[in-house]
């Protein structure tokens, strides 16, 4: 497995990233929201995993508000023939690799109750629940969870 790492968005990476969310979520995000979420992100990193030259998963972060303290694991995913491989566990060890190179002294991210796969993976890799939300439109509760990164 290759991982790849880009620091600026192109018209490429837009497509990559919209392909994955097709390929990955049930709800997936259009070019115009992930343009609109995307752009203007401070520090962004996108990883973009690769098993012979096949894309297979991805990650995302960006510096979390103004703080640079903490670096934000926005989304990430593994296409399912390519699940139970390891690829979502390197991609979050590449992610922290860099956060930490890059002066990171957190890692924060959010998920919901029902990604369980993500929830346990994060748990293993040492990060721990500081909080939860609910949005209004939403009928499930999201888990916030942060991690120091290893000095």
């Amino acid at each position: 497995m290759e991982i790849r790492a880009f620091e600026s968005l192109t018209t490429e990476l837009f497509g990559q990233l919209e392909w994955f969310e097709q390929e990955i979520f049930e709800r997936p995000m259009t070019r115009e929201d992930l343009e609109s979420e995307l752009s203007d992100r401070p520090d962004l990193l996108v990883l973009v995993a690769f098993e012979e030259e096949k894309p297979c998963g991805f990650k995302v972060g960006y510096r979390y508000h103004s703080d640079r303290e903490y670096f934000y694991s926005w989304s990430g995913g593994v296409v399912p023939h390519a699940r139970g491989k390891g690829v979502a566990s390197a991609l979050m060890l590449h992610q922290h690799r860099v956060a930490k190179e890059r002066g990171y002294r957190y890692v924060r991210t959010q998920t919901k109750n029902r990604y369980r796969d993500m929830l346990i993976l994060n748990l293993k890799n040492g990060f721990e629940i500081t909080g939860v939300y609910k949005k209004l439109r939403e009928h499930e509760h999201g888990i916030i969870l942060e991690k120091e990164l290893a000095e």
